[in-house]
């Protein structure tokens, strides 16, 4: 029988940004991902999307753990709206979606939208740690693809000469879309 470790056991950095309306849900969610995952993440929290977009001004994170549920009187439509607020953005991070509303048309729609996963209230500490570790590992390997891409004169398949700035965000963006 295999055992379950606690601790932070993968060395991973990141940034990541907790969003909840619920403050003692966030506060469980802060203590698990701390207790479970690597240190080195930088951690922030919001308890409202304005909050969570004000965060966005000044950071670029990975991953962003989101309620479906941020403002009551709009419902899962206000996650979902974050959601491609977040996924518009030029470099966007992954997306996990926690809900206490039991519809899996939800967590569908928010896959649609571009989230890397969605789970129900309340959440199982080691999955919402494996999956925020799966996150802020693709992150990583996106940032290195587009390093190499940087580092290319001449993409065979975009097309692309140059390393001027602008061919720089072109390669970026195309290379964005085409891992989303």
């Amino acid at each position: 029988m295999d055992t379950i470790k606690s601790g932070p056991e993968i060395g991973i950095a990141g940034d990541l940004i907790l969003v909840d309306d619920d403050r003692q849900a966030l506060r469980i969610l802060e203590r698990s991902i701390r207790n479970l995952i690597s240190p080195e993440i930088t951690l922030k929290t919001a308890t409202s999307r304005e909050e969570g977009r004000n965060l966005l001004v000044d950071d670029r994170p990975t991953t962003v753990v989101t309620d479906l549920v941020l403002e009551p009187k709009e419902g899962a439509s206000s996650g979902l709206s974050f959601i491609r607020d977040l996924r518009s953005r030029s470099q966007p991070p992954e997306v996990l979606v926690l809900t206490s509303h039991h519809t899996q048309d939800y967590g569908i729609e928010a896959l649609k939208l571009g989230a890397a996963g969605f789970m129900e209230k309340p959440v199982h500490p080691e999955h919402l740690a494996a999956l925020v570790t799966n996150c802020l590992t693709n992150s990583v390997l996106k940032t290195v693809a587009i390093s190499l891409i940087r580092q290319q004169v001449y993409d065979d398949d975009l097309g692309i000469y140059g390393r001027s700035p602008e061919s720089s965000s072109l390669r970026e963006q195309l290379l964005f879309a085409a891992m989303t």
